[in-house]
Formats: C-alpha cells, sequence, structure tokens
C-alpha cells in the first residue's frame, strides 16, 4: 500500500492510516494459513525532528510447531515503529525508510519491521510450557 504524506512533507503534521495486509503466510515465520489477513492501524508523524511511524500490527493465523510439527492458531497483536527520511546521506543505513515522491510503501516498512521483530522459533502451547 502506497501511503501519500505529501500534505506534511513540508510542515509537521500527521497522517493516519488503516490497511489489511495481502501477504502471503509463507512470508512469516512458521505461518502455513491466515484466520484473517494481517492488518495495521497507525500514523506517520512529522516534527521538527523527523518522521516516524508508529502502528499496531494484528496477525492472526495457521501456524506451525518447529519442535513437535503440530499446527495451532496463533494471533498477536504488535506495535510497530520504524524511522522515516526524505533524504539519505548513506544509502546503506538500514535503520531508515526512505520516503519517495511523497509516499510511503507501508506494506513492506510494517512487514519488514515484524520480521526484525518476530521469534525466530515458533512454539505451540504444549512445546512452549
Amino acid at each position: 500500500m502506497a501511503l501519500d504524506i505529501r500534505k506534511i512533507l513540508d510542515n509537521p503534521g500527521v497522517v493516519s492510516f488503516e490497511e489489511t495486509f495481502n501477504w502471503e503466510p509463507s512470508e512469516v515465520i512458521g505461518a502455513t494459513a491466515w484466520n484473517s489477513l494481517p492488518y495495521a492501524k497507525g500514523t506517520v508523524t512529522h516534527k521538527p525532528s523527523g518522521f516516524s511511524l508508529a502502528a499496531t500490527l494484528s496477525i492472526c493465523g495457521q501456524f506451525t510447531c518447529d519442535h513437535c510439527g503440530a499446527t495451532f492458531r496463533q494471533a498477536g497483536i504488535f506495535p510497530l515503529a520504524a524511522v522515516l527520511t526524505d533524504e539519505l546521506e548513506d544509502t546503506d543505513n538500514p535503520d531508515y525508510y526512505l520516503i519517495t515522491s511523497g509516499e510511503l510503501d507501508i506494506s513492506e516498512i510494517l512487514r519488514s519491521e515484524y520480521v526484525l521483530q518476530e521469534p525466530t522459533t515458533i512454539l505451540c502451547p504444549t512445546c512452549d510450557e
């Protein structure tokens, strides 16, 4: 999803968003199917100190346990944040997301931030005890 933030590029302000993402379950560690598509609600804020994104991502799906192989339902709500910029001095800096032509790819930013936070081992409730 391309979010238009041109109205806050030159002046402080906030742009809100609410979006459902058609991500493939394979893009999330351990997921095999969605009970409901990933959904996010959040804001992009421009303050004198810079641009930022804050969102809550909701995920509900079927996952496979890395230990016993069981399939189980798991839901979660994840707070995510990202630092944004409209110009990069260091193009190799992964800590910033670039605003391009007044737009942001919200889906890609949130997927990337979630992947950085998600566990590397998925355990069912039985194996997690």
